[in-house]
């Protein structure tokens, strides 16, 4: 018998004992008692129901009344209530409805659910994390605060969390060990690949992705970017990336300066903004320089809020924050119920949706 074999016989021996001494038993003090991880009891707990020694319910385990009786947990035996914990850097513009999404699915599952905003501070969304799972939450989502230069030090100790995490809007891998976290993130690829062959269509030839950077934090933004371009059908080189990390919220002028005469430098006629808020700006500086949208410049934004906003309304590719929300939500308690599942990645596609601020080129002298 393997020395691991023999600890899980130990332990689940000892939780037996336990179980017929106290008619119930809960993850958290059984965990703490054996010395052992949350994880690991309710992997425990899961294999000794399937056996039939014990039944399986939110937060613990009862002790079986007969040989029949069904594995599912009545309203009144849950042990726990348990929650889901929800870390976001903000909890407003971006991020409420997602926060809305996640709260109404939980609600009704009947499990409560927890909101913790870091306000972009990772340290602190370390300890958020930490304090979760010492309030006994049985699943964390979590969209983390980082740049690429950071991913590894969130890697570090996020792996080591006691309970599921679910990601919000990133991915995380480990590449030394091959570890990975759920996740659910909008497909941005998909929805810049919808915008550019709305312009294709139109008859641009030269197009440009305008983004900060910020926010498609654990993918590869360059790699889909042109992958995106490939599929829309234009060459690599008539597809650029305009990455500034300063066009956040409002901008300085010299920014969105910079931005346009960049444009116009390199003969584009259509753009895909993925500045979120700073697309206000952006729209401003372009009517500024004398251009007109969409006769000079065709616009599409990836945020529908922004872009029913603006004049003239923008065509927008935006994510479905509420759909976001949800499936992160449902991941969540799932992982939390069954911790054996195996991790998922969730691409939600974006909602394209035409206000006519895109037209056949033509209207400008460009470069």
């Amino acid at each position: 018998m393997g020395k691991q074999t023999q600890l899980a016989d130990e332990r689940r021996l000892k939780i037996l004992a336990k179980l017929r001494g106290d008619s119930a038993v809960r993850v958290r003090e059984l965990a703490a008692e054996l010395n052992t991880s949350q994880m690991t009891i309710r992997r425990d707990l899961m294999a000794m129901d399937a056996e039939g020694l014990l039944r399986q319910v939110h937060g613990g385990a009862v002790l079986r009344r007969s040989a029949e009786d069904p594995a599912p947990a009545a309203d009144g035996e849950r042990l726990d209530t348990g929650h889901v914990g929800i870390v976001v850097p903000t909890a407003d513009y971006y991020f409420a409805p997602v926060i809305q999404g996640c709260k109404e699915t939980l609600s009704g599952e009947g499990v409560p659910a927890s909101v913790m905003v870091s306000n972009y501070d990772l340290a602190r969304e370390r300890e958020i994390c930490q304090q979760f799972v010492e309030a006994g939450a049985h699943a964390i989502i979590y969209a983390p605060t980082f740049v690429h230069p950071a991913a590894a030090e969130v890697t570090s100790w996020l792996f080591e969390l006691p309970v599921p995490v679910v990601l919000l809007e990133r991915d995380i891998a480990d590449a030394a060990t091959g570890q990975a976290l759920s996740s659910v993130r909008t497909a941005y690829e998909k929805g810049w690949e919808m915008s550019l062959r709305h312009l294709r269509g139109l008859g641009h030839e030269r197009v440009a992705l305008v983004t900060h950077g910020l926010r498609q934090v654990g993918v590869n933004l360059e790699t889909l970017w042109q992958r995106a371009a490939t599929d829309a059908g234009y060459a690599l080189e008539d597809a650029i990336l305009l990455l500034d990390p300063r066009a956040t919220l409002s901008p300085p002028r010299k920014v969105l300066d910079d931005i346009l005469a960049g444009i116009d430098h390199a003969g584009v006629t259509g753009i895909i903004s993925h500045c979120d808020q700073a697309t206000l700006d952006l729209v401003h500086a372009v009517r500024a320089r004398g251009w007109r949208i969409p006769e000079d410049l065709s616009v599409i934004t990836n945020e529908d809020q922004i872009a029913q906003l603006t004049d003239p309304p923008l065509t927008s590719s935006s994510p479905v924050k509420s759909v976001l929300g949800r499936t992160a939500a449902r991941m969540a308690h799932d992982l939390g119920l069954d911790s054996t599942a195996t991790i998922q990645h969730v691409l939600i596609q974006p909602m394209f949706t035409d206000r006519g601020s895109c037209a056949p080129p033509g209207g400008r002298t460009t470069g």
